[in-house]
């Protein structure tokens, strides 16, 4: 029996569930590929599921902070970002652009489709003015303190 298999998981486990279905573990074998199978298809109905996390520093600055997440090959406009308190959300999606019919892949090591991080900052970035810029395959996002122009009564602040 030969086995068609999907996922890299998959492909990883084809040679132990191959022995064990030529061997006595037969019902094992069937049993775990059902299980695999179940579970690849609890991922696929998961909507929004995101395949990779993109890394990220975080960087004090003299007049706030400096947040830097690697999307290399990610198009700005397919990324979406999100501030809420001290928590700052990135997501969006990596196409693989280079594609072409008649391609067959040899070796893939790059994350392509969904992907979403979330990252918990040490301040809270409601009253900061924000920043981005996408430069290098880098997406930068600066936190400015905000400059306080009146007074808590609207009166200009006295110096």
């Amino acid at each position: 029996m030969r086995l068609l298999l999907k996922t890299p998981f998959l492909q990883f486990g084809r040679l132990f569930i191959e022995t064990l279905l030529r061997n006595e573990g037969k019902l094992m074998a069937r049993s775990f590929f059902q299980l695999v199978e179940a579970l690849e298809r609890l991922q696929a109905e998961t909507p929004h599921r995101c395949s990779w996390r993109p890394p990220a520093d975080v960087y004090r600055t003299s007049d706030g902070w400096l947040v830097k997440f690697d999307l290399a090959g990610v198009d700005p406009h397919e990324v979406q970002l999100v501030v809420r308190g001290s928590q700052l959300t990135v997501a969006g999606v990596r196409r693989d652009a280079m594609v072409q019919e008649g391609f067959a892949s040899y070796s893939l090591e790059i994350s392509y489709n969904r992907f979403e991080r979330a990252l918990e900052l040490p301040f809270d970035a409601q009253d900061m003015t924000i920043e981005t810029e996408y430069r290098d395959g880098m997406l930068l996002v600066r936190f400015h303190h905000a400059e306080d122009k009146t007074s808590p009564r609207g009166e200009a602040p006295h110096e």
